[in-house]
């Protein structure tokens, strides 16, 4: 095999230079299995730094000096989860996050709407086994003040200095942990960042109150995608007999009315704390969602009796540079309130969103897509969509029915670390319920 130094020396410096990427023999650009790249700290210590994957979504294997495999397509660099919550009278400890794969956390957010009153605090715990949701060790060396924090400020939490327990394993799990009265408290958003040891891309569904779980969407397709898995876990049984399934919904079919996702849904009113893993359907075609047909993910409960602090997750094979957030609510008596639902770790592009209710208002109603910047209240920030004169989805159009945005002009569609997306609500609920809206990101 013939080499040439001089396209090897140069590759990391072709952008640098304003040559472009190098477009020649691919060896003349790889590194020895077991290289490892070094770069200067701040004190001009040299340290090494992971070998990033050059292709996004074929699997590859990567062995460090230690002997330490990175397998899977690396598309990623960092996760987030984020919990998110409208209501004081909803608010508990819960768990919002099971995790599919290996992560190390990397920072987490808080930021609340209303603050508490009295003595309040929260913190994210990492649950194993089947310990109850916050039983686990915390993820933080604090706590975040739920009553001094001011009021849509963005707060980043003081990570645990034992190392090994910002690192999950399969079936572990995130919880929210409240202590002391959640009295006033109302809109908050915790969002964590981690490092998975291979690409990683969930869609999320959590709920905590009996009251409030009902059959609904979670997360709309603004892509095709390939459904990979699925985990659950709640803390109090259902009733005798209750099931749980996921459904792909497609069309204006109702939440939960599609196809089963699973070969057999899963029981209700097994052991609590504890996850479960079903089987998933044997059809490839079903484990497909269309972006283009806004096809949809659903949990279905064949009842609600007695449940309580649901958590279900699907994975998907991931798509390169990009990820999803999606706002859920079920309950009318808690629709067009202005709230935030995810804070940016990182620089993002809003590149898409989506919309979808099971019952439309009835009357005037909209609901925006905003980017909320430093303190603003939640909704006060730019809308990224044009939609309706920039007022956004059309809560009282036809039902089951998928609204994509049309995007707003480009800088209006970037957020910043500690920006947050937000909603913007005009006219009343009415008969407004089950909505989602999954926002489209791009990492910059």
């Amino acid at each position: 095999m013939s080499f040439s130094i001089w396209p090897a020396l140069k590759a990391p410096f072709n952008k640098v230079l304003g040559s472009g990427l190098y477009s020649g023999p691919a060896a003349d650009i790889a590194v020895d299995n077991g290289y490892q790249e070094y770069a200067f700290n701040a004190a001009g210590t040299a340290v090494p730094v992971r070998i990033p994957a050059r292709t996004a979504d074929a699997a590859t294997d990567l062995n460090n000096p230690n002997g330490v495999s990175i397998t899977g397509p690396l598309s990623q660099g960092s996760k987030t989860v984020t919990f998110n919550l409208t209501a004081n009278g909803s608010l508990g400890t819960q768990t919002f996050f099971i995790a599919d794969n290996i992560y190390t956390i990397t920072n987490i957010t808080y930021s609340a709407k209303t603050q508490g009153t009295g003595t309040l605090t929260c913190n994210v715990t990492k649950d194993t086994g089947t310990l109850a949701p916050g039983a686990g060790v915390s993820l933080q060396s604090g706590t975040f003040n739920c009553v001094t924090i001011v009021n849509n400020t963005v707060t980043t939490g003081t990570l645990t200095s034992t190392t090994a327990d910002l690192t999950t394993a399969v079936g572990d799990r995130l919880a929210i942990l409240f202590t002391g009265t959640v009295s006033t408290l109302a809109g908050v958003t915790v969002t964590v960042t981690m490092t998975p040891n291979a690409a990683s891309d969930t869609a999320v569904y959590f709920c905590n109150l009996n009251a409030d779980i009902k059959t609904q969407t979670f997360q709309i397709a603004n892509r095709d995608r390939v459904i990979t898995g699925v985990k659950c876990i709640y803390k109090t049984a259902f009733a005798a007999a209750v099931t749980i399934d996921v459904t792909k919904d497609t069309g204006t079919t109702a939440a939960g009315a599609g196809t089963s996702i699973l070969t057999a849904a899963m029981a209700g009113d097994s052991t609590v704390n504890t996850v479960i893993t079903p089987t998933l359907a044997t059809s490839a075609a079903t484990l497909k969602l269309s972006g283009a047909a806004g096809d949809r993910l659903s949990v279905k409960f064949s009842a609600t009796t007695t449940g309580v602090g649901v958590c279900v997750i699907v994975t998907f094979a991931p798509i390169a540079a990009e990820m999803a957030v999606t706002y859920q609510l079920a309950l009318n008596a808690q629709q067009q309130i202005a709230q935030n639902f995810f804070t940016a770790d990182r620089a993002y592009e809003v590149v898409d969103a989506s919309c979808v209710f099971d019952v439309a208002a009835g009357g005037v109603s909209t609901l925006a897509v905003t980017i909320d910047k430093g303190t603003a209240t939640p909704g006060a920030g730019s809308v990224v969509q044009t939609d309706n004169s920039s007022a956004g989805f059309n809560l009282n159009s036809t039902a089951r029915t998928v609204q994509f945005m049309t995007p707003a002009t480009r800088h209006l569609r970037f957020l910043s670390a500690g920006d947050r997306l937000g909603l913007l609500p005009a006219g009343l609920a009415q008969s407004t319920s089950l909505v989602a809206i999954t926002v489209q990101l791009r990492p910059m």
